[in-house]
């Protein structure tokens, strides 16, 4: 039975997917209010506030805030013929209101067809969406085309990951060329000298891009002796524009940050995107933790206070599969998690109403296909050792903790770094088996291999293992000119200048990339395959490094992705990657509506090689063949 809050929701939703032309008929109610219905019969709304004697000029306003549309797409006719504005409403005589098509502005863009009909989309909007598109289908150019359309509300503001700023600088003067460089402002601090002193950065008057990372948008001067301030006050000076009004119009760049309301960036951003006029969210993964619940978030930045939205818990006990309880460590605190599979469609009906996507299988059809493979690392018991003693612990943690009685203690025995800890000592334990897998692949003589590649890790013991075997391959000077290693410790000029190296120089062939650092923003359609290193808990996360490769520009007549798990059955690599395909799937269905679909990570080939042996040893099914049994030992006399 659907919640009562639903049907108004959906209807309400309903109202701003209705495109090109739309008429309406007025009449009056028993009570006096001014009932506007669709000609299919559905009910519109109710005016209360309007009476026979105003004019169709103060209908014409009050409809442009109650119906978010612009006012030169909102007419009336009488028969064929416009009804004048200065005229009172009266008897109505047979009026009709109409929406008319929102005309699209070129203003030079060149847009594959996909892309106008999401810029159309968008319009039809009045300029709030969220651009769910694959990674690697153009969002930022649809952005700034919408962006196009509405230039008497610039300036813009544009929230993205510290990474992506000069991404959107040069985007911006490729796309507007008729924005000068001074035009677009990116915020990298918060302070800087004036006058011997440390001042708040200013907007500058001219600029009419503004690009700010998260974190300065969001965060606090944390220095003391600001001028004008004290240590600890707000950066609210780079939330509104040079002359103190808030933006008009917003882009929020990898849009799922926002996924949940108790975090700092949210709190920040949404009011931010509720006072613009024109709020444009842009994420390929819209529900990034497959959980119900991170749409709610989404829809709010969008649709802004214009619609009433259901209580946060309402809406997951509606869509959520479950409300798990988690052991943090120190106390244990439920977490709505998964979509219930008899309201999936109902979901995603309600995202399509704020969110036009399209996948690459949709719209790329000379696209290479990526084929994607899990390699089983074999692994030591010494090597498995502390991971398995580490699990016990934690499993024997979690059956003490599920025995106590209700009401008892707070769950205060196990640190939570103990339970992350298995992770960092599956990290240790598998680097080694890594760099062998490697060397096999793409080092020894028999391998032939000379592609671009990608390796993408997450703990710094990785990172450092793979530093020192790529030196050791390739030479001790080596980094920057046969390879690159970028970190969230790499500066951006240095980032810059490695990224250009990788793509330039034809004896550059490998990149280890971190997975939380380098999965976002970066066009890298040079390489032809992408190897994890370490696996995640997030799928997003992973398409969207596998996406560095696997979007438009892509040359190659295939991409190759590997996925490098270590230990059998019940190893922590092993329950990780059957998670994130169950994840996948759930995100398949609510975000693409593929039903019955198996998960791309289901479907990966299977590889087992052994440790420090050549390419050859696998059979023709990708599998090691049975080694022969060994000859006893001789018995000594």
């Amino acid at each position: 039975m659907e919640p009562n809050w639903l049907p108004p929701l959906r209807q309400q939703l309903s109202l701003r997917k209705k495109g090109g032309d739309r008429l309406c008929s007025l009449k009056w109610s028993s009570d006096g209010g001014l009932i506007l219905t669709l000609l299919s019969g559905d009910p519109l709304r109710t005016l209360t506030k309007v009476g026979r004697d105003a004019t169709f000029q103060e209908l014409k306003q009050k409809l442009l805030r109650e119906l978010n549309v612009e006012d030169r797409h909102l007419s009336f006719l009488r028969g064929a013929e416009p009804v004048g504005l200065d005229e009172r409403i009266g008897e109505l005589n047979g009026v009709v209101l109409q929406q008319q098509e929102v005309p699209l502005s070129e203003d030079g863009f060149s847009l594959l067809p996909y892309q106008r009909s999401a810029v159309e989309y968008a319009l039809q909007r009045a300029g709030r969406v969220l651009l769910g598109h694959e990674m690697g289908l153009g969002k930022t150019v649809i952005a700034l085309a919408v962006c196009a359309n509405y230039r008497q509300d610039w300036p813009v503001l544009v929230v993205a990951p510290t990474v992506l700023l000069n991404q959107w600088s040069d985007e911006i003067q490729r796309w507007l060329p008729d924005v000068p460089a001074e035009g677009i402002q990116v915020i990298r601090k918060v302070m800087h000298m004036k006058n011997k002193q440390k001042v708040p950065v200013e907007i500058r008057p001219t600029a009419q891009f503004v690009l700010v990372s998260y974190g300065l948008v969001v965060g606090q001067m944390q220095r003391k002796g600001v001028a004008n301030g004290t240590g600890g006050q707000s950066n609210g000076h780079l939330r509104v524009a040079a002359d103190g009004q808030p933006y008009r119009t917003v882009i929020i760049d990898e849009a799922h940050a926002l996924k949940d309301f108790k975090t700092q960036r949210t709190k920040t951003l949404i009011p931010i995107l509720h006072t613009a006029t024109r709020a444009i969210l842009m994420t390929g993964t819209p529900l990034a933790n497959s959980s119900a619940g991170d749409i709610l978030p989404l829809m709010a930045a969008v649709i802004g206070n214009r619609i009433r939205l259901p209580p946060l818990d309402k809406w997951c006990t509606h869509f959520c599969a479950e409300n798990r309880a988690f052991n943090t460590g120190y106390r244990t605190i439920n977490r709505w998690t998964g979509v219930c599979k008899e309201h999936e469609d109902k979901l995603s009906e309600l995202l399509r109403l704020f969110m036009v996507r399209r996948t690459k299988e949709e719209v790329l059809a000379e696209l290479p296909p990526k084929r994607r493979l899990k390699v089983h690392l074999e692994l030591t018991p010494s090597e498995m050792g502390p991971v398995a003693k580490q699990q016990q612990l934690v499993s024997d943690f979690e059956k003490a903790a599920k025995e106590r009685p209700e009401g008892g203690d707070e769950i205060d025995s196990l640190p939570s770094h103990e339970i992350m800890k298995i992770f960092k000592l599956l990290a240790e334990a598998k680097q080694t088996a890594v760099c062998d897998w490697l060397h096999t692949s793409f080092f020894d003589e028999q391998a032939g291999v000379k592609t671009k590649v990608l390796i993408f890790a997450h703990h710094k013991c990785v990172h450092d293992k793979l530093a020192e075997f790529f030196r050791k391959q390739l030479g001790e000077g080596s980094c920057g000119d046969l390879w690159v290693h970028i970190t969230g410790d790499t500066s951006p000029n240095e980032r810059n200048r490695q990224l250009t190296t990788f793509k330039s120089a034809d004896g550059c062939r490998f990149a280890v990339l971190a997975l939380t650092a380098c999965n976002t923003g970066l066009n890298l359609d040079i390489a032809d395959t992408c190897i994890f290193a370490e696996l995640c808990w997030t799928p997003s996360a992973l398409n969207q490094a596998e996406s560095r490769i696997h979007r438009m520009g892509q040359q190659a007549s295939r991409v190759l992705v590997y996925y490098l798990v270590a230990g059998g059955r019940g190893s922590p690599d092993e329950i990780m990657f059957n998670a994130l395909a169950r994840k996948s799937e759930t995100a398949s269905r609510v975000v693409d509506q593929e039903k019955d679909h198996p998960s791309a990570l289901r479907e990966s080939q299977l590889l087992t090689p052994k440790r420090k042996r050549r390419s050859n040893d696998l059979d023709d099914a990708g599998e090691t063949p049975e080694p022969k049994p060994k000859r006893p030992a001789r018995r000594q006399p």
